[in-house]
């Protein structure tokens, strides 16, 4: 019978639904404010580049002017007295000091009684207005100044050109006061530099004075000539700040309608000029605008399968709930499968008691003969060999019976759960492959003794196959690190056939296994141990076993093979498990046997294929 999902079920799916959107939303919006941050921040980087070349473009261009200045100043300095007689001699002597240059194309000379003389090569006849240049009267008034001032921008009217005046007091060489010089700075120089600046990057470029007017503006608008900005607020906190940095104004250097932008600024020392370099935030955003549509996009189908798997883990439970039903059918069926598989299981144990009594009954016919004493140690060494199989099989026989009980006692009270009966199965099922391998096991055993005793003049010695031998004696070493974080790799070659003593060599494995267990990887310590069998030669064998544990230590290494040496006396060693290797190798099998340890410790053993004559 179909049951709902139950109400702390949808809760929890709903509580789950409902952190993860939250989590979603919360990393998005994150990533979006350290993204738009990231953007503004680069803009500023770019912005402050720029300002920078401008600001270095500007440098130049007035230190060429000053140095035209310079020119005049000199060439009035080394006139002689008598050509500074007069206004129009003096004005001479200025003209002679003049460099040429494509845009520092006007030089003006104002006597100290306020006459104006212009000097253009391109309008020569011509002189300018006074009045526009606002300069002159301050310059005259401060007849001890010695700087360079900026005026006030303006076009002249006898050739249209905009200029940026550039003026000084000038001086003899007594330095008795002259008049004033001023050179025209061609406005074109710069607009032509900050318009291609304006036009690649889509900005404001605009270079101002900071007595609040503005030089240049680009894109280029003739109302902003000279523009009166010493009202606009961003001109104080710009003022206020220090030599470069940045500000968000609406209104600035533009009409008041116009957008939010961020203007990077960096001011020129001693000219008392200001570069600005501005752009709409909303151009600055355009992309953050589009990764963060992108970006919504993803959190909101992020959100959406959310709720779509939420949706799916409800239905799936409301099909596992009305699967329970189908799952009780089959109970009474498999009951009755276990307990055919139960009778089975009791047969072949008969089978085994009656073949171990068979055994009794040939090791008693054994001792009868003239090697009785040979034959004995090895009915009892097969006797061991079948006890570990049997014993597995009566084991596996009663947990598999207790098993059954437990599982028939969940179906007679009606709690059987689906993983319950699951995991009752994966244990019936593995319970019986434990017990058909041991079954298999010990036939096999039964089967090698059989063949074991027709020679009796080989209780021991036989010929076999060093690969498989090798795997029979690893399966058997396996529950002593099956269950721990470390693992046995083997590399074994096949076809290698050995005339030897198989015991010695499984007692042998055992003791380098079990010294790796306790010295290599102590206290749960994860690490590989590894065996490789291969050929030495056309009559011999190489073994080596190694792990990547620590190592042995320098000062023990030369007593590994000692008997009674060890380094856990009163923690369970006894210092023979080496030795014995050494000797079954030396002795019985007629080996040679090498510890080394270098990153780990390595035993390296090389045995003959044929085993030496016993005496």
């Amino acid at each position: 019978m179909t049951r709902a999902v139950p109400g702390g079920a949808r809760a929890i799916l709903l509580a789950f639904s409902l952190l993860s959107i939250a989590a979603v939303a919360a990393q998005t919006w994150w990533d979006v404010r350290q993204d738009r941050r990231q953007t503004l921040a680069a803009a500023h980087e770019a912005g402050l580049a720029t300002v920078r070349l401008l600001d270095e473009h500007a440098t130049q261009t007035l230190a060429d002017a000053e140095r035209n200045l310079d020119a005049v100043v000199a060439a009035v300095q080394s006139a002689d007295s008598r050509q500074l007689h007069d206004d129009t001699a003096l004005s001479r002597v200025v003209t002679s000091g003049q460099r040429d240059s494509r845009f520092l194309n006007a030089l003006q000379f104002v006597s100290l009684s306020g006459k104006p003389y212009v000097n253009s090569a391109d309008y020569p006849a011509f002189q300018f207005d006074i009045e526009e240049r606002s300069y002159v009267a301050p310059l005259l008034a401060a007849a001890q100044d010695h700087r360079s001032r900026i005026g006030r921008p303006f076009q002249r009217f006898y050739d249209k050109a905009i200029v940026l005046p550039l003026a000084r007091n000038l001086f003899d060489k007594n330095g008795r006061h002259l008049g004033i010089i001023s050179i025209d700075i061609n406005v074109a120089y710069f607009s032509g530099v900050y318009g291609r600046i304006s036009k690649d990057s889509d900005a404001l470029v605009a270079l101002y004075a900071d007595q609040g007017y503005t030089i240049v503006r680009s894109p280029f608008d003739l109302r902003y000539l000279g523009q009166d900005i010493r009202q606009a607020p961003a001109l104080a906190r710009i003022t206020a700040a220090g030599t470069e940095g940045v500000l968000l104004d609406d209104s600035f250097l533009a009409q008041p309608s116009a957008e939010l932008r961020q203007y990077t600024f960096r001011k020129l020392p001693g000219y008392g000029i200001t570069t600005i370099y501005a752009r709409t935030v909303d151009s600055i955003l355009a992309d953050w605008l589009a990764r963060m549509r992108n970006r919504s996009l993803l959190a909101a189908a992020a959100g959406l399968l959310i709720c779509t798997l939420a949706v799916l883990l409800a239905q799936h439970i409301r099909r596992v709930q009305a699967s329970e039903q189908a799952l009780r059918e089959s109970e009474q069926r498999l009951e009755q499968r276990v307990v055919e598989r139960t009778d089975n299981l009791a047969q072949a144990y008969g089978e085994l008691q009656r073949t171990m009594a068979a055994l009794t009954a040939t090791q008693k016919e054994l001792m009868r003969s003239e090697k009785m004493a040979a034959l004995g140690a090895l009915v009892a060494g097969v006797a061991h060999e079948l006890n570990t199989p049997l014993g597995n099989g009566v084991t596996m026989a009663s947990a598999l019976q207790d098993q059954l009980e437990r599982t028939m006692a969940s179906v007679t009270s009606a709690q059987l759960r689906r993983s319950e009966l699951l995991g009752s199965l994966a244990e019936c099922a593995n319970a019986s492959a434990v017990l058909t391998r041991n079954l298999l096991r010990a036939g096999d055993l039964v089967q090698k003794f059989k063949q074991v005793a027709v020679d009796q003049s080989a209780a021991h010695r036989r010929r076999y196959d060093l690969a498989q031998t090798l795997d029979e004696i690893i399966a058997t070493l396996e529950p002593m690190y099956k269950h721990r974080p470390y693992r046995l790799e083997t590399e074994l070659e096949a076809g290698i056939s050995m005339d030897s003593f198989p015991g010695a060599l499984a007692q042998i494995i055992t003791n380098l296994v079990s010294n790796a267990v306790v010295h290599a990887f102590p206290d749960g310590r994860t690490g590989v141990m590894r065996l490789l069998a291969q050929r030495h030669g056309d009559d011999a064998v190489t073994l080596v076993f190694s792990d990547d544990g620590p190592g042995i230590p320098p000062e023990v290494l030369p007593r590994v093979f000692d008997p009674f040496f060890t380094t856990r006396m009163g923690q369970g060693g006894t210092g023979l498990g080496m030795h014995i290797v050494y000797n079954l190798v030396t002795t019985l099998l007629g080996g040679q046997v090498d510890v080394a340890s270098s990153g780990g410790c390595r035993v390296t053993i090389t045995l003959p294929l044929s085993a030496p004559d016993q005496p």
